[in-house]
């Protein structure tokens, strides 16, 4: 399922761009947290994602050595529609959103488990 467009997009957007964060280098700090997450969760991948106008850019990746993906196929482009609230999926392949979704369906390792939180949220 394609996810829609959030009401905010022009705004998270620009918001997005005024960080300059986008295509930059790898960064310690970064990379520590997606090494914690990973660890802590249990999982085998763990990221920090940015979902640009069409496409999600990851700032860091721990357990692949991809740098972004389709805006289209990411969970995280989901996440975004609820800026209020993390989006938790604690299996993938069971919901409608994700079911037909290639990173859920087609790659190895497969994402199951989701945890997504927006910028903002606490």
């Amino acid at each position: 399922m394609q996810p829609a467009v959030p009401v905010n997009e022009s705004e998270r957007v620009e918001a997005l761009r005024r960080l300059n964060i986008l295509d930059t280098s790898s960064e310690a700090s970064f990379d520590d947290l997606t090494r914690i997450a990973r660890y802590i969760a249990g999982t085998p991948l763990a990221l920090i994602g940015l979902i640009d106008t069409d496409r999600e850019w990851f700032k860091s990746v721990d357990g692949a050595t991809f740098g972004e993906t389709e805006r289209g196929q990411t969970l995280c482009a989901h996440a975004i529609l609820t800026p209020d609230r993390a989006t938790y999926v604690p299996d993938a392949r069971h919901d409608p959103r994700f079911a037909d979704n290639p990173n859920v369906v087609d790659a190895d390792p497969a994402t199951i488990f989701y945890y997504g939180a927006p910028p903002g949220y606490q």
